[in-house]
């Protein structure tokens, strides 16, 4: 669509703004702090609304393309209009920002992350995992399913007699996640594509499979079995930067071939 596409869809959304809070007056705006160009448009609202607005910023990425630019630049030329308060998920990624971004301390808070899962209660026992393990793939780039699609290729048995699920990343790459989808599908008839919510396919799955979503951190909270694949090209995008924790990390088909093996063996009291 052509009023998606820069800077029209800056323009949309700083007018859109404006008109919300002429209507509404609130005096609070809370959006995805990522260091985008329409991130000023808002901002330029908040700034000519009729009452005072508080802008609150939440920087739920770690570390976005547009945060790494903060060292590329220099001081002056890095500083953009930015929020009254930067809210992070945590002490980390506020040294982040603090340390390596250059933004003041004192506007730059801890609040806790939304990717927070208390576990979910499993319904399946070993002897059901054992004939059928329930796997969920965790789409991260659209890139990934294709990557994905090259292990299933070289190992065309790795899903067994598994039920595979694949979740589509809604955050784009849409084309690229059709393509890979098209080759998992042909390659095996135990993938299809889900659509229900994260929660629900967490319910569902015994296995999550995941690479560069943090998603799979949720996977892990939830008391699921986390596989973490190395699907990239270039530079490994892994949100544990390499900490332990998973319960298996796979480089290619051979290892999670065996990861799977383990997950269909372990006991209940094990899982």
């Amino acid at each position: 669509e052509l009023w998606a596409q820069p800077p029209i869809m800056e323009i949309a959304i700083y007018h859109a703004l404006r008109r919300a809070l002429e209507r509404s007056e609130s005096r609070l705006v809370v959006y995805p702090y990522e260091e985008k160009g329409l991130e000023r448009g808002l901002l330029r609202a908040c700034r000519e609304s009729r009452v005072t607005v508080t802008t609150i910023g939440y920087a739920h990425p770690a570390h976005t393309t547009a945060h790494l630019a903060l060292r590329s630049r220099g001081p002056a030329e890095s500083a953009p209009p930015s929020p009254d308060l930067i809210m992070t998920a945590g002490p980390l990624e506020r040294s982040f920002l603090v340390d390596w971004g250059r933004k003041p301390a004192d506007r730059v808070a801890v609040l806790g992350s939304h990717r927070y899962r208390a576990p979910l209660p499993s319904t399946r026992h070993a002897a059901t995992r054992r004939n059928c393990l329930r796997v969920v793939m965790i789409t991260g780039h659209g890139f990934e399913l294709s990557m994905l699609a090259n292990l299933v290729a070289r190992r065309p048995d790795i899903f067994a007699t598994d039920e595979v699920l694949v979740r589509r990343t809604r955050g784009g790459w849409f084309a690229a996640q059709d393509a890979g989808i098209r080759r998992l599908t042909n390659l095996s008839d135990r993938v299809t594509v889900g659509s229900g919510s994260l929660v629900e396919q967490l319910e569902w799955c015994d296995v999550a499979l995941f690479s560069s979503t943090t998603a799979g951190v949720e996977a892990m909270l939830a008391g699921r079995l986390a596989v973490y694949l190395s699907l990239h090209d270039v530079f490994e995008a892994d949100p544990l930067l390499g900490e332990p924790g998973v319960f298996a990390s796979c480089k290619n088909d051979n290892e999670l071939a065996r990861a799977l093996a383990r997950a269909r063996m372990i006991d209940d009291a094990e899982h």
